[in-house]
């Protein structure tokens, strides 16, 4: 075999594994340039359009911006999936330029992509915070109020946040934990920005779409992932994927020096 052909083969050999169905929804990476509803995401869902129609969501460069008001976009889960009662993990890195002061959510789950119903919210807010920076939190539903962290986040500066948020039904606890610029793959490895547990179901039951809401804040977010693991939503690299693309390197180079000393 040709040994130029080596390298590509190695790494296709380690990436295929890496590719799974768990990945119910991702963007913008594959989206193109402009408007991004009727647009699909890699799982081959479309993004829909609801609420106003003034100032689309339109993405550049692979990364989506967020006005102060306007469009709302959603989308439903890989094949139609609905979960009850289940951990679903939601990871995007964003970079915030505004945010109300009160406090508003811009992303979260829903039940699906045709109504306004939500849980699993994210929401920021200025109120109570030193000039420049915003807090991070979140909240279950309809039901209870929105909880914040402590720790102040700048704006205008990149973070990859990953909420955990467990949709329960009559009687069982939902919650969300949210970690911000995880480490590790492994969720119980990182800081907990911030947790919050209600006792009682959420607001709903069961979700199965994703949703991006134009309310009071301003930004850009960009590689937003909803999966069932958390490594996934993190989209941070295995150490084992390290370790492999090194001793294909290293392979590589040994067949090379061989091949020169012929």
């Amino acid at each position: 075999m040709d040994n130029r052909l080596i390298l590509p083969l190695l790494a296709f050999s380690i990436v295929t594994p890496l590719v799974n169905a768990t990945t119910l929804v991702s963007g913008f990476g594959s989206n193109a340039d402009g408007a991004l509803v009727g647009q699909s995401t890699p799982q081959g869902q479309t993004w829909v359009q609801f609420g106003s129609v003034a100032n689309p969501l339109n993405v550049s460069n692979n990364t989506l911006t967020l006005t102060t008001t306007g469009e709302n976009t959603s989308v439903n889960f890989l094949n139609g999936d609905t979960f009850s009662d289940t951990t679903l993990y939601l990871g995007f890195t964003m970079n915030l330029s505004s945010v109300s002061s009160a406090g508003t959510f811009f992303t979260s789950f829903s039940s699906n992509n045709t109504t306004d119903s939500s849980a699993g919210r994210v929401y920021v807010k200025t109120d109570g915070v030193s000039t420049g920076d915003y807090l991070l939190g979140g909240r279950t539903g309809a039901f209870g109020g929105q909880e914040y962290g402590t720790i102040d986040l700048n704006f205008n500066q990149d973070y990859r946040v990953v909420m955990a948020y467990t949709a329960a039904g009559s009687g069982a606890t939902a919650g969300y934990t949210i970690y911000v610029d995880p480490i590790s793959s492994t969720e119980g490895d990182n800081t907990i920005y911030h947790a919050y547990t209600r006792s009682g179901a959420a607001s709903l039951n069961t979700v199965g779409s994703y949703q991006i809401r134009q309310d009071q804040v301003g930004g850009v977010l960009s590689n937003i992932v909803v999966a069932t693991t958390f490594s996934e939503a993190a989209a941070i690299p295995e150490p084992t994927t390290y370790a492999l693309l090194l001793g294909s390197l290293s392979l590589l180079t040994i067949v090379a020096l061989k091949r020169r000393n012929r």
